[in-house]
């Protein structure tokens, strides 16, 4: 066995990456029986592959899972004696965005707002930090959690009144930022 390579890689954790395997010659009349193995929790693999007769490369689906931080894992092929091994990284998901409904909205109300991550939080879920850039206008829960397996969470802008319009940022963190604009104005 030749070589190992993944791609895409990175992958966000719950999107799959293929994975090819390249012998250091063609295979012989029958194929070339490739066994796998590693990948840990992150990254579920077949146990073998076959590489077609008269053929230099194969290639099978690597699945991965959500993962609650960035995980490298190493995976081994082996083939007639021979071994190599390849990497792939499963990315943790990030903040997205920030979106507000209704918005704008009146100063002494409240706006529902939802954070969305790029990929399905990991098992436990994913705790976003969230704030808010003027607390005295537009106050916000310190956290929300999205749901393992999950995108998304909503959660309660409360808003106090105002005397002019006013712009306030909300902004939820996890593994990044996004932010999205509340326009508060008065009655």
């Amino acid at each position: 066995v030749a070589g190992l390579v993944f791609a895409p890689n990175p992958v966000l954790g719950g999107n799959p990456s293929i994975g090819t395997i390249t012998l250091s010659s063609v295979a012989p009349s029958g194929g070339a029986s490739v066994t796998l193995s590693g990948g840990g929790i992150a990254v579920s693999i077949p146990y073998s592959v076959v590489v077609p007769a008269g053929s230099y490369s194969t290639s099978f689906v690597a699945e991965t899972t959500p993962v609650s931080s960035n995980t490298t894992v190493t995976i081994t092929a082996s083939s007639g004696g021979t071994q190599t091994t390849g990497t792939l990284t499963v990315l943790q998901p990030s903040a997205l965005a920030i979106t507000l409904n209704p918005n704008p909205v009146v100063g002494g109300s409240s706006t529902l707002a939802t954070v969305t991550l790029n990929a399905n939080a990991p098992g436990g879920g994913a705790t976003v930090a969230l704030s808010s850039t003027n607390t005295s206008i537009a106050t916000v829960p310190s956290t929300v959690t999205v749901p393992a397996g999950e995108t998304q969470a909503t959660f309660t802008v409360n808003t106090s009144t105002v005397t002019v319009s006013t712009a306030v940022n909300v902004s939820g963190a996890y593994n990044g930022t996004a932010t999205g604009a509340l326009t508060v104005y008065p009655v």
